[in-house]
């Protein structure tokens, strides 16, 4: 739950620094506990999202965060953890996800991407995944642009994988890429 949190305030328009401050007031108020979530009010959530520095968008995403809660009431049995596709792998999982998470209102394109790129280390399924963003900083740092190569060349570790979409994305916030020359995937 706390990864779809994550997608959901990080896909927004807003910087970075404050998304991550706000999803980890909406974690300190236990808000990826679903049964919590369920009891907060509109107002509740509005309030931990000022806290966290996400005044533009709160009342939406208020809204969002309850609507979501009941998303996953009524279709995934109230388990988050029901949205993942246990039967698919790779291409199809990830496709079959993404549908699943544009149910999600205020989770958009890119939303469903952040949270592909940050499940695969735990949810093997979709692995492996770099987001568009992060494809793009992997061209410009010279890593290649092709998905399985880089994965081969980290020997298929999914955790390796998720740390690299991170560090990719870390490395475009930061306007980095220039610091970086060496193309590992012929190397």
């Amino acid at each position: 739950m706390s990864h779809i949190l994550n997608a959901l305030l990080s896909s927004t328009r807003i910087s970075h620094d404050i998304a991550m401050r706000t999803l980890g007031c909406l974690i300190d108020e236990n808000y990826h506990d679903l049964a919590v979530l369920h009891q907060s009010t509109w107002e509740q959530r509005t309030e931990v999202l000022t806290k966290g520095g996400y005044v533009r968008y709160r009342e939406k995403t208020a809204t969002f965060l309850g609507d979501l809660a009941i998303l996953v009431e009524n279709k995934y049995n109230d388990d988050a953890a029901n949205i993942l596709p246990r039967d698919e792998a790779g291409e199809g999982a990830r496709t079959t996800l993404s549908a699943r998470l544009k149910e999600i209102k205020g989770l958009g394109p890119m939303g469903t991407e952040i949270f592909l790129g940050s499940i695969q280390h735990f949810f093997e399924n979709v692995a492996p995944f770099l987001d568009s963003r992060s494809k793009k900083t992997a061209i410009a740092i010279r890593f290649g642009e092709d998905v399985d190569t880089i994965f081969a060349a980290l020997q298929k570790n999914t955790a390796s994988m998720a740390k690299l979409e991170v560090a990719l994305t870390r490395i475009r916030l930061e306007k980095r890429e220039g610091e970086f020359t060496r193309d590992i995937v012929n190397s």
